[in-house]
């Protein structure tokens, strides 16, 4: 069982790096910066899919580190074990969220010194720190915060059985109402969007959780594993992208991070993984201001000239690349210079080199 849980762990992380490379590309839109020339046919069908594709990666990815991250809690979790899980997972967390939004504070300062949005953001600085509003893909970090409150009575629901089933259920059915028997209005605009984006991905939490508690020692064995089930799993992922809409399309997009888990068999991960593999948590932390502060200055040389939807869908690659590899010799020198430090950005998320 420890050396199926060590291949199981590497495969979270591959997969893990490919998912993370998709949250990179979906916040990296350059469409906004050039006069775009719309035209028709293939090429013009051809990079609106892949920009839907990009969007869809975002969504995918962030969903696969809501299971993931769920799965690795309520595995093999019980009354004596909870309070120390809880501790890791709480110091990992939050010690990441303080310093990032410290870090991001510094950066709005000067990204947006002496302009409408510096007087915005640094308005009720406690409020907009607490938000995360000053690293906004912290968000993550404190949406899995505030469900550590809750790990005890999720634990026990999903040990129930049918109870488990229902509530499982009963999230994604919410989930696909957008939650309206709540109300549109809860606070005000700002937290009215935290709370519904924190909303939008509770059914993928309690899937990661259901997984954990009832079907882990299968998931980690890979005893499911079949050239058929592959199969299925990659009809049921071009099925999410036909079905026009209801409850079944919601569930069938929701569960998309499953499907690429399933077709990725472990067994085919013989090579040993690399540092820049394992250095997730540091890329999806930094990339962001990366994107705000470099990409506007790659595509300032051609802002000025007409450019295709060809073009523009290129640079979008190329202005990826670029900032994955600027985060990746970030994090290299951090590791290799100040591990204490990168230690402390990622809650004890250190790669070897």
């Amino acid at each position: 069982m420890k050396n199926e849980f060590g291949m199981f762990s590497k495969k979270v992380t591959f997969v893990s790096f490919l998912m993370q490379l998709g949250i990179v590309m979906v916040h990296m839109n350059t469409d906004h910066y050039f006069d775009v020339s719309t035209s028709e046919g293939f090429l013009n069908w051809l990079c609106q899919w892949i920009a839907r594709l990009c969007s869809d990666g975002g969504v995918v990815s962030l969903s696969f580190f809501m299971i993931c991250s769920a799965f690795l809690l309520y595995y093999n979790l019980t009354k004596e074990n909870m309070m120390e899980k809880l501790r890791r997972r709480f110091v990992s967390l939050l010690m990441p969220f303080i310093i990032w939004n410290v870090i991001g504070m510094i950066f709005c300062a000067v990204y947006w010194w002496n302009t409408e949005d510096f007087y915005a953001i640094f308005s009720y600085i406690p409020f907009q720190f607490v938000m995360s509003r000053y690293c906004a893909v912290m968000w993550f970090s404190q949406a899995l915060l505030f469900f550590l409150l809750f790990v005890p009575v999720i634990l026990w629901l999903m040990r129930k059985k049918v109870i488990g089933e229902l509530v499982l259920f009963l999230t994604f059915a919410c989930g696909y109402t957008n939650w309206e028997f709540l109300g549109k209005n809860f606070l005000n605009q700002y937290i009215d969007f935290e709370i519904v984006r924190f909303l939008s991905y509770v059914p993928v939490y309690f899937l990661g959780a259901y997984l954990g508690v009832r079907f882990s020692k299968e998931i980690i064995s890979e005893t499911y594993h079949s050239r058929i089930i592959k199969i299925a799993a990659g009809i049921l992922w071009v099925i999410s992208y036909a079905l026009p809409g209801g409850l079944i399309a919601y569930i069938l997009r929701t569960i998309r991070p499953l499907y690429l888990w399933v077709i990725i068999d472990k067994r085919w991960l013989y090579f040993e993984l690399k540092w820049w593999m394992d250095n997730n948590f540091f890329i999806y932390a930094t990339h962001y201001f990366l994107i705000l502060a470099i990409v506007p200055v790659l595509c300032k040389i051609y802002s000025y000239v007409p450019a295709s939807d060809g073009f523009v869908t290129f640079w979008r690659f190329v202005c990826f690349a670029f900032i994955t590899l600027i985060c990746e010799m970030m994090g290299w020198l951090l590791i290799k210079f100040v591990p204490k430090a990168y230690s402390l950005l990622t809650g004890g998320r250190v790669p070897k080199l």
